[in-house]
């Protein structure tokens, strides 16, 4: 039993510090993963909280992964522009001119 908390802590360790959905976005993403099992496997949650393998970081991973495919659409608004004019021509046909 001991060996086993050492490994799933040692699993949560390395999801937190995991670059793609760990570190400072690791809560943010976590609550994505969390409404992803809720929404398409609720029945695997409480199996996943006893047995530790909820906290493995490939597991945390999938469903952070699911939740971003099924999250809201976000707007872009443009509105981050460097200031500079492009000729509309050379933008259309970049590759011609």
């Amino acid at each position: 039993k001991e060996s086993w908390a050492k490994t799933v802590n040692d699993w949560q360790e390395s999801a937190k510090a995991d670059p793609e959905y760990g570190q400072a976005n690791f809560d943010a993403n976590s609550l994505l993963a969390n409404q992803a099992l809720d929404k398409f496997a609720p029945e695997l949650k409480e199996f996943l909280a006893e047995s530790g393998l909820g906290n493995h970081p490939d597991m945390i991973r999938a469903f952070v992964r699911i939740g971003k495919s099924i999250s809201n659409d976000t707007f872009v608004d443009g509105s981050k522009h460097d200031g500079k004019s492009k000729d509309p021509a050379k933008v259309f046909y970049d590759k011609t001119l």
